[in-house]
């Protein structure tokens, strides 16, 4: 039987993941194989986050992103297409 929370191959993209639930979720899809985009508003604990997951042997991309702002965040789906997926939105 496949595992079912298996998600190899999966990018998942977390906001608030700095610290608390975010970050806990963060690791958690990191720990079940899913690259991880991290966004929140504090760069040097987005930082920290990512070298926790990368040390798992994921990939994983800090942005600094205000989810409160629609610019802010086009932004950060246009960078989180671009690295995970190599490919250029603009908005």
């Amino acid at each position: 039987m496949n595992n079912m929370f298996d998600l190899t191959g999966k990018v998942a993209v977390v906001t608030g993941a700095s610290s608390g639930l975010g970050r806990d979720a963060a690791l958690c899809y990191a720990d079940y194989g899913a690259d991880v985009a991290l966004l929140a508003r504090r760069k040097e604990k987005l930082d920290e986050v990512a070298r926790e997951i990368t040390a798992k042997g994921r990939k994983a991309i800090p942005i600094v992103c205000d989810v409160t702002d629609e610019h802010s965040v086009e932004k950060a789906v246009a960078e989180v297409v671009e690295h995970f997926f190599k490919k250029s939105i603009y908005y």
